[in-house]
């Protein structure tokens, strides 16, 4: 741990109030278009190879303007910059090497642009936590824009016939079920973390309000992704109940390992004797297997991966419209996928094994590091939500995506905590040595 004097103590306590004010103006702003997006509500999605190539100005100009705030913000917490960087490492790496792959992209330009749009989910968020001691200051800006979002999302979807696709499938202002059913979840584990932070009895009978409406958000959008999610995280949550419960008698991760090992069997046993009962299941929600044609995607994109297998296509350097080799793509794929919906393929497919080791090594960080921070760090959940999402969507290096946001949110809250306290633990220590010097030479003296 670096040793800091108290005539040089850290940028966190010498908050200029006035930048401190404007990081607590942009952060709720990015929040907002986050969720709400940039464009007019109700839009369908696009199905022409043109439309997708169109930029959109209203987009480019507010998230351009927020980048540059937040960066100027930032150089004014070099210090923290650097303390941060030394004790994380491994995410700030990553980014590094995303960076360098823009030179071997088929479009740099494009790669280039997307890169720094996906810096703005790291600096404005980055730059609220630098200039605000306590992370949790966030929570009145996501709950107030989160409570306007499930009350806008549900007024539309009962007054409103293009909150619901073709088959009646709710979207919300959203463009598909599928984004919809994302946030639905991001909303659910908000509320929940809410509600466990409540004191009062009124504010828990209104966040579980909204954790009602979230779920019923979440069945409504009818996304197989989603809901199989949502159901993940509560067995994981289970678990670690059951652990909690089981802590007093010392047998804490033996309980939730024998659960995890028999319902693994039991469910294995059951596909094996029952082969036809997933197809069944899949069946009742309006799916198939294959996931809509998923695993095809999965292995196209797969097969082109390993053309540059070590060091990838480029930063987002694949999905490119006016690419050959996507272009030769949508005439198999008329659906016009703009992802391979599963993060980790298009990670490797991107930035290669080099950047996927990576990204692997900051997920396995933040794991690591989390039994270390003294905060309860909720959080956490919006990390094991994406890692589940990006089975079947791709969500982890898109700037725009509610989940993505999230992820990386919430990884920075934990190593801007950690750095915070450690800081705070060294000056204490300073403090105390300093208060025996001072008692030890009194005693010389007398």
């Amino acid at each position: 741990m670096e040793q800091y004097s108290l005539n040089n103590e850290t940028e966190l306590e010498n908050h200029n109030p006035y930048l401190a004010r404007l990081s607590k103006i942009i952060f709720p702003l990015y929040l907002f278009f986050i969720f709400f997006g940039t464009s007019l509500p109700f839009r369908g999605r696009t199905r022409e190879i043109a439309s997708i190539s169109t930029s959109n100005l209203a987009t480019q100009i507010i998230f351009g303007s927020l980048f540059i705030i937040s960066i100027l913000l930032l150089l004014f917490k070099k210090q923290d910059m650097v303390r941060l960087i030394k004790r994380e490492k491994y995410f700030f790496i990553f980014l590094l090497w995303c960076m360098l792959t823009i030179v071997w992209s088929e479009n740099s330009f494009v790669s280039f642009k997307r890169y720094f749009q996906y810096l703005t989910t790291v600096t404005v968020p980055l730059s609220f936590l630098l200039y605000n001691d306590d992370s949790d200051e966030s929570l009145k800006y996501f709950y107030y824009i989160l409570g306007i979002y499930v009350l806008v999302s549900l007024a539309a979807i009962f007054t409103i016939p293009m909150a619901r696709n073709n088959q009646g499938f709710w979207r919300g202002i959203h463009t598909d079920k599928n984004g919809f059913g994302q946030i639905s979840i991001v909303l659910t584990i908000f509320f929940s973390m809410q509600f466990v932070k409540s004191d009062s009895l009124k504010s828990k009978a209104i966040d579980l309000f909204f954790i009602l409406a979230s779920i019923m958000l979440v069945v409504g959008s009818r996304s197989s992704t989603a809901l199989i999610t949502l159901l993940v995280l509560i067995a994981i949550w289970i678990a670690f109940y059951i652990d909690k419960l089981f802590n007093p008698i010392g047998v804490r991760k033996t309980i939730s390992l024998i659960i995890l090992f028999f319902s693994s069997s039991i469910l294995m046993i059951i596909l094996i004797l029952y082969p036809g009962i997933l197809g069944s299941v899949m069946g009742t929600i309006g799916k198939d297997l294959t996931f809509t044609g998923r695993i095809d995607i999965w292995n196209d994109i797969w097969n082109e991966a390993q053309k540059h297998l070590f060091i990838g296509a480029g930063f987002r350097g694949f999905w490119i419209i006016d690419s050959p080799n996507l272009i030769e793509f949508y005439q198999k794929y008329i659906w016009l996928p703009q992802s391979s919906h599963n993060g980790y393929i298009d990670i490797l497919n991107e930035v290669g094994v080099i950047g996927s080791a990576l990204f692997l090594l900051t997920l396995i960080n933040y794991f690591v590091n989390l039994t270390q921070t003294k905060s309860s760090q909720l959080w956490k959940w919006f990390v094991i939500a994406a890692i589940i999402l990006n089975f079947s969507e791709s969500k982890f290096i898109n700037p725009k995506s509610v989940t993505g946001v999230m992820l990386i949110f919430s990884y920075l809250v934990l190593f801007t905590d950690l750095m915070k306290e450690e800081i705070l633990e060294t000056r204490r220590n300073i403090a105390g040595n300093e208060i025996l010097n001072k008692k030890f030479a009194f005693l010389k003296r007398h």
